[in-house]
């Protein structure tokens, strides 16, 4: 989870519009830098919760869908950008920052 990342996620979910359907418990840091943001399914956040049962822990090296990275444009008020590979499951949450475009502009485009 993000434990130093609350503001952090709070700048993202307000900048893109994330209301508090957005399962955010699971994103995942691989670092405390907080440079990238992963997205894991809730079976596996559930199990990277806990330790082997010996006192252990699990130790995760990646896991998830990239959902979020760290963005060094200065004038944009939110330091994260949305990458490619999490969009699809982002979509559905996304109240801000998405530009509707009807299909046959879009064509109309592609061809000429």
């Amino acid at each position: 989870s993000l434990p130093a990342g609350r503001d952090t996620y709070s700048t993202i979910a307000e900048f893109f519009g994330l209301g508090p359907d957005f399962p955010a418990h699971q994103l995942l840091a691989s670092t405390a830098r907080l440079k990238s943001l992963a997205f894991v399914s809730g079976p596996a956040r559930a199990l990277m919760g806990q330790g082997d049962g010996e006192g252990g822990t699990l130790r995760v090296v990646t896991a998830g869908i990239r959902m979020f990275d760290e963005s060094r444009v200065g004038y944009v008020p939110c330091a994260y950008r949305v990458l490619m590979e999490g969009l699809r499951i982002l979509r559905p949450y996304l109240g801000r920052r998405v530009i509707p475009l009807p299909r046959d502009p879009i064509l109309a485009l592609l061809r000429d």
